[in-house]
């Protein structure tokens, strides 16, 4: 895990769009994630499911860097999805 994005390590996101990254769970519809940034592969982190635990997205460096951005600006909380 890069010590950069630990601060943003379980937040809880909105995942409200129709399409891109930040889409619903196409798995169960559900609205939220909760955000981890354990790479897999070549990717930077990714979002889970709150409902149903499915991968939902995969995070590029951007990604992980607008939400740290969004968290810092916001105080203790991510916040919506920014991308």
């Amino acid at each position: 895990m890069s010590d950069i994005y630990a601060p943003i390590e379980g937040k809880i996101v909105t995942i409200d769009k129709l399409t891109g990254t930040f889409r619903a769970c196409v798995t169960c519809g559900h609205k939220t994630a909760r955000v981890s940034v354990r790479p897999i592969g070549m990717h930077h982190g990714h979002l889970t499911c709150q409902k149903c635990g499915g991968l939902t997205a995969y995070l590029g460096r951007d990604h992980l860097a607008a939400l740290l951005a969004a968290h810092s600006a916001d105080g203790d909380d991510a916040g919506k999805a920014v991308a």
